[in-house]
């Protein structure tokens, strides 16, 4: 798989991209584990836990260590893109949990705005890798005729 540059405006978006979404999740996974950001409990849809059988703390572990290795395979180049997607299906995922809670809206709303970004950043990866091809387009303005 050959990495290709993309016109430079995009070239900087994918690595901005690519830093936040492999970072974010990292800061997320560990923090799971020391709660220093947040109680990351109460934004656990209660039902969860109950039908895996499994303690919210636990659980919680659990979802640590998949967003810690989910932005650790972002960064590297080989796996950025199919993890990149993994992590857009993550926060779909956290966003469509809160919903029926009928509480933290707004962090639903956000993460699925961030969904978006991550969805962003594996199609960029994906022409970036030249596994979709960009065609240029030339748009030509016609002058008007004199009537």
């Amino acid at each position: 798989m050959e990495e290709k540059k993309l016109a430079k405006p995009l070239e900087s978006v994918y690595w901005l991209l690519r830093l936040v979404f492999g970072i974010v999740p990292i800061v997320a996974g560990l923090d799971k584990f020391t709660n220093l950001l947040t109680s990351w409990a109460q934004y656990l849809n209660p039902t969860l836990p109950r039908i895996l059988h499994v303690a919210p703390t636990s659980f919680m572990h659990i979802v640590g260590v998949i967003e810690i290795v989910a932005g650790v395979l972002v960064l590297v180049p080989q796996t950025s893109r199919y993890f990149a997607y993994v992590v857009s299906l993550w926060l779909l995922c956290i966003a469509l949990q809160l919903v029926p809670m009928l509480r933290y809206l707004d962090v639903a709303v956000r993460d699925l705005v961030m969904a978006c970004g991550a969805y962003t950043l594996a199609r960029l990866s994906e022409v970036r890798e030249g596994e979709i091809v960009v065609r240029k387009v030339t748009v030509q303005t016609q002058e008007p005729s004199p009537a």
